[in-house]
């Protein structure tokens, strides 16, 4: 269930998706999203920063894996050419 929003000029209700007062017209002040935990969310280009961040390791090592196995591969498919052709 969403927490009741209100204006902090006049007061009044406002709707969680409202960018401004339907009463008095003032801004709508950034409303931080609370998570599961309680903790106030990252905007989504921090998270974004977060998981290509944590990620990073994986891919590097990743890349360096299957860059190895595809040249050792392509080596193997070579000596298996030159050796077993008729």
């Amino acid at each position: 269930m969403l927490p009741m929003l209100e204006c902090r000029n006049c007061r009044q209700a406002l709707d969680p998706a409202d960018r401004f007062c339907r009463n008095c017209g003032s801004a709508v002040a950034e409303i931080p999203l609370i998570g599961i935990s309680g903790r106030p969310l990252p905007p989504p280009d921090q998270a974004a920063t977060y998981w290509r961040n944590f990620f990073r390791p994986f891919f590097i090592i990743a890349f360096i894996f299957f860059g190895a196995f595809f040249i050792v591969a392509l080596i193997m498919v070579g000596i298996w050419f030159f050796m077993f052709r008729r």
